[in-house]
């Protein structure tokens, strides 16, 4: 999906909002599974896979990716005044700033899980597979 994505984005496609925006949601939900990869591998297994690590980071690298060009190119069609203001930001180098909070929110929550035990700290946390019960 991605390399299709690319190949769009190079072909400097016209309709192509459709696309990108299925591109992204599809994204979002990688995203999120990658989330829920990660707190289960950090609180309920309590060992961090790497490759899960690396599609973690690649995932949301694409979202964000993503998620700027659609701003960029208004597939998201927000009001022409918010537009121009996440345009602004994007350009004027902002557009970064929700991946870095996002990974260090990401990494504050695991460094939480593995230092939680050895504090003394005991969390019950849910276990995501309730529904399989």
């Amino acid at each position: 999906m991605a390399a299709l994505t690319g190949f769009f984005i190079l072909s400097n496609s016209k309709n192509n909002r459709t696309l990108m925006l299925a591109c992204m949601t599809l994204a979002g939900f990688g995203l999120g599974m990658n989330l829920v990869l990660l707190y289960i591998s950090a609180y309920l297994i309590s060992t961090l896979c790497p490759w899960c690590l690396l599609s973690g980071v690649a995932t949301s690298t694409i979202f964000y990716a993503l998620l700027n060009y659609n701003i960029l190119e208004n597939h998201l069609r927000f009001k022409p005044e918010t537009q121009q203001y996440l345009i602004r930001k994007i350009k004027g180098g902002w557009g970064i700033v929700p991946y870095v909070l996002f990974y260090v929110v990401v990494i504050g929550f695991v460094a939480l899980g593995f230092y939680l035990p050895r504090w003394g700290i005991s969390i019950q946390f849910p276990d995501p597979a309730f529904w399989l019960k």
